[in-house]
């Protein structure tokens, strides 16, 4: 403190003319400051891919009542997945920023068996269950990222991420036959919705290689849907919310650059 001080006294004492000049000299000297610290930031990325393994409700296939589950009905799949980096040049402090899309494939055969817990009929009315696409998230999230080198060319990492997210469920057509051999099919139909994301993600970087696995919550916003309804040997339709709360893990390969 008294060093300072001293300081402002001496430029304090200093000509109007020479004030005036430091003053200038500060100004022009500010860019080149700023240059010197962008030049500690590094930027990088990775492309990866991998499995997709569904959690919790999300991967739940065995209801008694379709009519008010959450369950997803997920199973297995796939995801790809693109990520920009910036690292600050502070002790391994960082910037993330990720885009993936997420597929999982729908389990119709715990559908099914749902389906006839919800509407007794007779088992041999149903013919057959079809989910017209996989089960499909698109996050794009942004974030912190820390990095801890370990030797040449090698780090592991961490980055907790959040942002938008949007989410569209199989459409699922169920088949079936009339005692007197027409055919009938009913859908259950649910619309697209976007929702928050939210990950934390780990792994590490070896050259050009790189490995990671990721958390990741999808959001349980409500989904518009048109269910079927049996009742009384009579098929009927109506409109619905329903909750499909999407907890995925990711674990994934690929290349760094």
């Amino acid at each position: 403190m008294k060093s300072n001080r001293i300081e402002i006294d001496i430029i304090g004492k200093c000509p109007a003319s020479l004030r005036i000049l430091i003053l200038i000299g500060t100004l022009f000297a500010a860019p080149s400051l700023r240059a010197q610290a962008s030049e500690g930031m590094t930027k990088s990325g990775s492309i990866m891919a991998g499995f997709s393994l569904p959690l919790g409700e999300f991967a739940l296939s065995s209801v008694s009542d379709l009519r008010s589950t959450s369950a997803g009905f997920a199973d297995y799949g796939f995801s790809v997945d693109g990520q920009f980096h910036m690292r600050f040049g502070l002790a391994g402090l960082g910037w993330a920023f990720a885009a993936s899309a997420i597929f999982n494939s729908y389990d119709t055969k715990g559908f099914n068996s749902g389906l006839r817990n919800t509407f007794p009929m007779d088992t041999s009315q149903i013919t057959d269950i079809e989910a017209d696409l996989l089960w499909l998230n698109i996050p794009v999230m942004t974030g912190p990222r820390y990095e801890v080198p370990l030797f040449r060319k090698s780090f592991v990492y961490g980055q907790a991420m959040a942002g938008p997210s949007l989410r569209r469920a199989p459409d699922v057509s169920v088949h079936g036959i009339y005692y007197d051999g027409s055919t009938w099919v009913r859908q259950f139909k649910y619309g697209a919705t976007p929702t928050l994301a939210m990950a934390i993600e780990t792994g590490f970087v070896l050259n050009r290689f790189t490995v990671g696995t990721r958390f990741s919550f999808l959001g349980g916003s409500k989904v518009k849907a048109k269910i079927p309804v049996f009742s009384q040997g009579e098929w009927s339709e109506e409109n619905q919310s329903r909750d499909f709360p999407v907890k995925i893990c990711q674990i994934m390969i690929g290349a760094a650059f």
